[in-house]
């Protein structure tokens, strides 16, 4: 029962009587007509078992994270008014940064003035001075901070967004942070980074292959994060050094001192000529071990799907790849795997996790052998260095670079070209035997398919529309 003394408040459009009972306990009493609160639901199975899941804060403003506890689910998401609200503070943002430049200026010329007038007495000159030196540190201040909040959720838009990998993303935050806080360049402005990179004495001076590598940091962020399109950005032609390339027998002493996985991830490498980064991104379904294969199926840099098969020297990579994979199910490797999924071949977290546990595992094998000095072509190794290797042997072995560009998994030639000049210095004469073309149609096309098979010829290529076929034979064996 609700005594006397009843007072009445309106909440949100509703009335709501707050009173006391005879006990001295307040009661609240909501009408029938008064609101209930926004029931949040998933937008994948539309359920209301969802719980809050953390938040987070972009330009101001709180975004409260979900998760959702149905069966089968598990989606995580973000409120949507929220995530509007973030949406309309970034363009406020971008626009008050436009205006940053002009602001500053008028700034400056209000001090000036406000430094004449009060030239007249020393005192007020003082004074002035102060307010002046005082305004100039606030606005480096807000650019600084404004700067990095630019770029972090830069940073945060590209990961969301899968465009490029970490290790590509974490060089262009860096050459990005660069340019803004050493060239004060304007990153809003397409225009002042050109000048600056034509004019400035610090960025003019840069080889051509660094100033094509600030140019491609700065092209992802004014075309994929600010979406303008239709901007040009300078492109430098340069000339790639010859690649260092080490020898077979330097690179199994190196990796016979290695842990047991790097020393597969490195045989890995070697075999197929993966980035570390797709290697880190194999599967054990990926593995064909009856036919000794390995499927590239997550290429990186925009690169084909392509299958290796591992023949030669090569076929003790699938026996160490079972090895391994027998361990996987072992205690003492699962316990570190982490975050990484159970279907990963290898345990790593990213390829600098990989690079950091391979230079201190180098650094401790060049130390067995009596330091750097005593052995320098093994400091000279790297994990690229299986690329380089295996594309100058496949060089040599087809004699053409549409193979190197197929192992290698590239769209074109243009970036293989660099290995045949390698391939000639190191292995002699590179050229292939002459391709074989037999079509569907002649009279004698089994006989033919059935002879140049006995002779080692392989097909490399087929055209259905023309039923043409094109062999090829391999130099040598691998």
């Amino acid at each position: 029962m609700v005594g006397l003394g009843r007072e009445k408040c309106e909440l949100a459009g509703s009335l709501v009587e707050v009173g006391s009972d005879f006990s001295g306990k307040s009661v609240t009493t909501i009408a029938a007509d008064a609101p209930l609160p926004k029931l949040q639901l998933c937008p994948n199975c539309k359920s209301s078992k969802v719980d809050r899941n953390g938040s987070d804060v972009r330009y101001g403003v709180r975004i409260q994270r979900y998760k959702c506890q149905n069966h089968g689910c598990g989606l995580r998401f973000s409120d949507a008014g929220d995530l509007a609200r973030a949406a309309a503070a970034k363009q406020r943002f971008i626009a008050d940064s436009l205006n940053f430049g002009c602001a500053n200026r008028v700034s400056i010329q209000v001090c000036d003035k406000n430094m004449v007038e009060g030239s007249k007495n020393l005192g007020s000159e003082t004074q002035q001075r102060e307010r002046c030196v005082s305004q100039d540190e606030k606005l480096k201040d807000t650019n600084t901070s404004s700067i990095e909040l630019v770029i972090a959720d830069y940073k945060h838009y590209m990961q969301k967004e899968h465009i490029v990998n970490d290790l590509t993303l974490s060089r262009y935050v860096t050459r990005l942070r660069m340019l803004a806080t050493q060239i004060k360049v304007d990153l809003f402005n397409p225009d002042d980074f050109k000048a600056k990179l034509a004019f400035d004495p610090v960025l003019s001076v840069k080889s051509n292959c660094n100033k094509n590598s600030i140019c491609k940091a700065y092209s992802s962020f004014v075309k994929s994060y600010l979406h303008i399109k239709d901007v040009k950005i300078p492109h430098f032609e340069y000339k790639c050094p010859e690649y260092d390339v080490p020898s077979a027998n330097h690179m199994e002493l190196l990796y016979s001192m290695l842990s047991d996985q790097m020393r597969v991830f490195c045989y890995v490498l070697m075999a197929t000529a993966a980035r570390p980064i797709e290697a880190l991104r194999l599967e054990w379904k990926d593995i064909n071990f009856a036919q000794r294969t390995i499927a590239i199926n997550h290429p990186a840099k925009h690169g084909r799907t392509r299958t290796i098969q591992l023949k030669g020297r090569f076929v003790k990579v699938i026996d160490m790849l079972f090895d391994w994979k027998t361990r996987q199910y072992d205690r003492d490797v699962v316990q570190w795997r982490g975050n990484r999924s159970p279907e990963l071949v290898f345990t790593y977290k990213d390829t600098d996790a990989a690079g950091h546990n391979f230079r201190k595992a180098r650094e401790r094998a060049v130390r067995k052998l009596g330091g750097p000095d005593q052995a320098p072509e093994l400091m000279r190794i790297t994990f690229y260095s299986n690329r380089h290797w295996r594309a100058v042997l496949e060089r040599y072995l087809k004699g053409n670079s549409d193979a190197v560009a197929n192992l290698l998994g590239e769209n074109s030639d243009k970036y293989v070209q660099v290995y045949a000049p390698i391939s000639e210095r190191l292995y002699g004469n590179s050229r292939e035997f002459d391709p074989v073309e037999i079509l569907e149609t002649d009279p004698d096309y089994s006989e033919k398919m059935e002879k140049y098979g006995r002779e080692g010829y392989i097909e490399y290529n087929y055209n259905r529309t023309t039923g043409r076929h094109y062999l090829r034979k391999e130099k040598c064996e691998y």
